[in-house]
């Protein structure tokens, strides 16, 4: 489950699960694709992919996908420039 759910689901605010979470080491998922997945997106979007369309594939947002892009050296193209 997501932090946030697991605040609602125990009324406790999401601060306060991430410290249980921590004091018992858990280790939260982590956030955006992996380095992989990265790779991959990296040559489908050089491709034409949509940013959309990859977030959707890989479980995260166009925009975490975007910032992804960009962390690995990719130029991100304008509305109007496609492949």
């Amino acid at each position: 489950m997501k932090v946030g759910e697991l605040a609602k689901k125990y009324s406790i605010h999401r601060v306060t699960v991430a410290d249980h979470l921590a004091t018992h080491n858990i280790t939260k998922r982590p956030r955006g694709p992996t380095p992989q997945q990265v790779v991959e997106a990296r040559d489908r979007y050089r491709a034409g992919e949509s940013l959309a369309s990859l977030g959707k594939s890989y479980s995260v947002s166009a925009d975490t996908m975007r910032k992804s892009l960009i962390s690995s050296g990719v130029t991100m193209r304008n509305r109007w420039d496609h492949p």
